[in-house]
């Protein structure tokens, strides 16, 4: 019995999914005409239409050049998702705490961003203040949270944060959706930094880098992304002289700074500096390398830089080219550079992408409630 709850529950949020799908992708459309485009019944999707009208998540409208209207009985309304609608990005990372609002079209609404506490220990409540906080400032409906979480999963779903010579072990999700009262959804930081990427996602075959204190991953092949691709490139290890170093350590901005001898400033500045020229340049050789023989494993047609490096990839990226067209050859993909330095946008889109499936039975978002 408890399977058979457990399946229909699954199938409710599947049939839910396809409504809120359709209607972001086709706005204005009946429930007859949802019925036909849907394997759903016209009772079904009435149940399931009237819970998203409630949550917020949708609108409806009558039509205004009478053209629907019937000889008799009632005047079909056209249904669209709901322009207030609102959903909650969260990136959460040791050089700090960014959280976008958007709505369900693409737009972001509003943005803040705090530095993460110097022990990982404080950083649930951080969190949850910032969230909170953000939530406090709309009167609009917010339907679900997407979360870009740093750190190692473990088998459950907590994930293993160790930075400042300490660690954490943190379930962001149960969390936020208790203080929230909304669903929560959670990737990997490096998959929802290539979700903010503006690229066909569905047509394209991207392989993402993040660059900044550390080296995230991220893989879309055949329009999906490979959520469970094993594969840590900052670990990539590197010997030279007799010395090991990884790529973490060569290219991201705490070994960088290390290397230099000073923090990261301007670009014009070490554009002047011969000797964090050569450092760059380096670098960026080793990134290229370790590039090309990942593009050798999994063949993509465009390699996506982003992170807090990006202000100086004049200084790394063209040693980068060029040790990828060598490693790859004729087919090197084209190597493209994004200014995005979180993931909360990312984030913000899964939550709208994934809608409702992520849902709790049982939770106290308005969604939840409209149907239980």
């Amino acid at each position: 019995r408890d399977m058979a709850n457990k399946t229909q529950y699954k199938g409710r949020l599947e049939s839910l999914s396809a409504i809120f799908t359709a209607l972001r992708q086709t706005p204005q459309l009946t429930r007859r005409e949802l019925c036909e485009r849907l394997p759903l019944s016209w009772g079904g999707v009435s149940e399931l239409c009237a819970a998203l009208l409630e949550c917020g998540a949708i609108c409806e409208e009558k039509p205004q050049d009478g053209k629907s209207t019937p000889p008799c009985g009632r005047t079909p309304t056209r249904l669209s998702v709901s322009p207030s609608a609102r959903f909650l990005g969260v990136d959460i990372n040791r050089t700090g705490i960014t959280l976008c609002l958007r709505d369900a079209f693409g737009n972001e609404v509003l943005r803040r961003k705090t530095p993460s506490p110097r022990s990982p220990k404080d950083l649930p409540r951080h969190v949850l203040q910032a969230a909170e906080g953000l939530l406090s400032e709309t009167d609009l409906p917010v339907l679900g949270i997407g979360v870009a979480m740093q750190g190692k999963k473990t088998e459950g779903s907590e994930f293993l944060i160790t930075y400042g010579g300490q660690t954490l072990i943190w379930d962001p999700a149960k969390d936020l959706a208790s203080a929230c009262s909304l669903p929560v959804t959670v990737h990997h930081d490096p998959d929802c930094m290539l979700y903010s990427l503006p690229v066909e996602k569905n047509r394209e075959d991207v392989l993402m880098v993040r660059l900044d204190r550390g080296v995230g991953l991220s893989v879309c092949r055949h329009g999906k992304l490979l959520a469970e691709f094993p594969l840590e490139l900052g670990k990539t290890v590197f010997r030279e002289s007799g010395v090991c170093k990884t790529l973490e350590e060569a290219i991201g901005i705490g070994g960088l700074e290390q290397e230099i001898g000073k923090p990261l400033t301007s670009p014009e500045a070490l554009s002047k500096d011969e000797n964090a020229r050569g450092i760059f340049s380096h670098a960026g050789m080793l990134l290229g390398t370790a590039l090309g023989n990942l593009c050798h494993l999994i063949p993509v047609s465009k390699v996506a830089i982003c992170g807090e490096l990006t202000r100086f990839s004049g200084l790394f990226l063209p040693a980068a080219k060029a040790a990828l067209r060598e490693v790859i050859g004729a087919e090197t993909p084209p190597v493209s550079v994004h200014p995005i330095t979180d993931a909360a946008l990312g984030a913000a889109r899964f939550a709208v992408d994934e809608f409702p499936r992520y849902l709790q039975k049982g939770g106290q978002s308005p969604l939840a409630r409209a149907l239980f």
